[in-house]
């Protein structure tokens, strides 16, 4: 539901906060349309959690948690924020 309307919004955005200097306006502008992927991707993990806890299947919801925190956290190791 943010992913459209944060990407809609990253060149205003980025003209308010850092619209003196154009360099850093195009690296900000690029780097929240990127940014606006991880609404996306949050959303999908907090659904599927959400629905297998209403059905009683908890053992499925923390393997999705599991699952989705250890991609998230070797995605960093692999790009050397960790």
């Amino acid at each position: 539901m943010l992913t459209m309307p944060a990407m809609l919004l990253a060149e205003p955005l980025a003209r308010l906060l850092v619209g003196y200097d154009m360099e850093l306006y195009e690296l900000t502008k690029h780097a929240f349309m990127l940014f606006s992927f991880s609404f996306l991707l949050a959303g999908v993990n907090i659904f599927a959690s959400g629905y297998f806890t209403a059905l009683n299947n908890g053992a499925v919801s923390a393997a999705a948690f599991v699952v989705s925190t250890a991609f998230v956290f070797g995605k960093r190791k692999q790009y050397g924020y960790m």
